[in-house]
């Protein structure tokens, strides 16, 4: 039973669906459904248990989105929001610059700025947050890769700005933009994201999409690049969890094994082997068990059911 504890200083534990607000074990909700839940035996006020409702809302098997509402003597006291995790996160740090989400769920972005990276609809570095143009509401996760930034809505669309010399926007061309700019295909049932260094991919019901700069990185066995998503060979279905590296991406299934693809000249893919290829690969001695999983420039990592990291 997944524990999670709030600013509140309530100490809450999330039945049913393996629901999980700000925790690091795995979450996974099976439906779109609403939940009653009882604070544990710490109530915020002495004296007055608190009772809050959480709100899912999310495709079958993708990660939770949606709010807690915590309510006292009768009123509401206090609402916390769900965000997706592993490839849909709050904070994403790319190449030289960062991407934020605020509490009022819009976008801030801070760093270099030579191809629009930070959405503000300039070139100018910044050294402190700039609201990201059009989205001030309403995004639930951001992912930052090299020189261009991407953020998934709570409508379950992608939208993604910066350089797009190989198609990394997904907008159907290759042309920059200062501006968030709706990725073609992807307006809705999206639930995660994952911005590598030319490339994207996206979870829709299960199945892995990308776009931008081949090289392996988008798992099909046509080496070419895509302006627009791509259907991953091998990962219609059954995925959880996303994470896209340097050069190369990594994918969870709803078994718990996972799954890598792309560059593999240092060994990242896990496979035992030095050589990439071009469609997901089973990771040695992770057929099952795997909780999380994060690509960086050159290496991976995993975390296990278990608690243990390799």
């Amino acid at each position: 039973m997944p524990l999670s504890r709030f600013a509140a200083g309530i100490l809450v534990s999330v039945l049913g669906l393996g629901l999980a607000v700000g925790d690091t074990s795995p979450a996974r909700a099976l439906s779109e459904t609403d939940m009653s839940l009882m604070s544990s035996s710490e109530p915020a006020m002495a004296g007055a248990p608190v009772t809050f409702t959480a709100r899912v809302t999310t495709a079958a098997g993708g990660p939770p989105t949606g709010t807690v509402i915590f309510r006292a003597d009768g009123s509401n006291q206090a609402t916390a929001t769900l965000f997706p995790r592993d490839g849909g996160k709050a904070i994403s740090v790319g190449s030289e610059h960062a991407c934020a989400l605020t509490s009022t769920r819009g976008v801030v972005c801070w760093g270099k700025n030579g191809n629009g990276q930070l959405g503000d609809n300039s070139l100018e570095a910044r050294s402190t947050p700039v609201d990201v143009i059009g989205l001030s509401s309403g995004v639930v996760a951001v992912g930052a890769g090299f020189e261009h930034s991407c953020a998934l809505t709570d409508a379950g669309a992608v939208k993604c700005w910066g350089l797009n010399n190989r198609g990394q926007l997904g907008t159907g061309d290759r042309i920059d933009s200062l501006v968030p700019m709706p990725v073609s295909g992807l307006s809705s049932g999206v639930s995660a994201i994952t911005v590598g260094q030319f490339h994207s991919c996206a979870l829709v019901s299960g199945g892995v999409w990308c776009w931008g700069l081949d090289g392996g990185r988008l798992g099909n066995t046509a080496v070419v690049d895509r302006v627009t998503p791509v259907l991953m060979t091998g990962l219609e279905s059954g995925v959880v969890r996303i994470s896209a590296g340097w050069a190369h991406s990594c994918a969870i299934l709803a078994t718990g094994a996972a799954k890598c693809w792309g560059s593999n000249f240092n060994g990242q893919l896990g496979d035992g082997g030095d050589v990439g290829p071009r469609t997901a690969t089973d990771v040695a001695g992770l057929a099952s068990g795997v909780a999380s999983i994060g690509a960086g420039d050159y290496h991976t990592c995993a975390l296990t059911d278990a608690g243990g990291v390799k």
